[in-house]
């Protein structure tokens, strides 16, 4: 995962809102889990200086569950501990090997009190108790944001689990 870099936000003094909602399940490996958090790291650190409030997300083992260890909308520049405290936990187990429902991660971006203006999930596939709802969920996110997804995977072959 490589480190975006918002220096036009950063010039301009605009805020600029960001949540990043990442997969945590078992099936993400121990590789896997070193990118993201040298992707998240690289991330935060290059943007200590900006105007960026972030919300770093963690998915849940069901669609209407909702993890409490989240860092909701905090800026960056002035919370840069508490981001990489968070970073440097994950993978460690504290969530459930099935956390990997994106509409509990969406849910929470979605109650967010000001909707972010770009927002990443970082997965290696999905998990979904009711597809209808997450489609709604993530089209309604998706009018008032943008969404991209970053997919995971340590093997070229192994792009069909993102698909699923």
């Amino acid at each position: 995962m490589s480190s975006i870099n918002l220096q036009e936000s950063q010039s301009s003094g605009c805020e600029t809102y960001i949540a990043i909602v990442v997969d945590e399940s078992g099936s993400i490996n121990a590789n896997e889990a070193e990118q993201i958090r040298s992707g998240l790291t690289s991330f935060i650190n290059s943007q200590a200086q900006s105007n960026i409030t972030l919300s770093l997300v963690g998915m849940s083992d069901n669609d209407d569950t909702l993890r409490s260890d989240n860092v909701i909308q905090k800026r960056i520049s002035s919370n840069q501990t508490d981001f990489l405290t968070w970073i440097n936990s994950f993978g460690s187990g504290r969530a459930n090997k099935q956390s990997d429902h994106w509409a509990s991660g969406l849910k929470v971006v979605n109650d967010l009190s000001v909707t972010p203006d770009v927002i990443v999930i970082v997965t290696d596939g999905i998990q979904v108790n009711n597809a209808d709802a997450l489609k709604n969920l993530y089209s309604d996110l998706n009018l008032k944001s943008q969404i991209f997804v970053y997919g995971v995977t340590s093997t070229v072959d192994n792009t069909s689990e993102l698909v699923n």
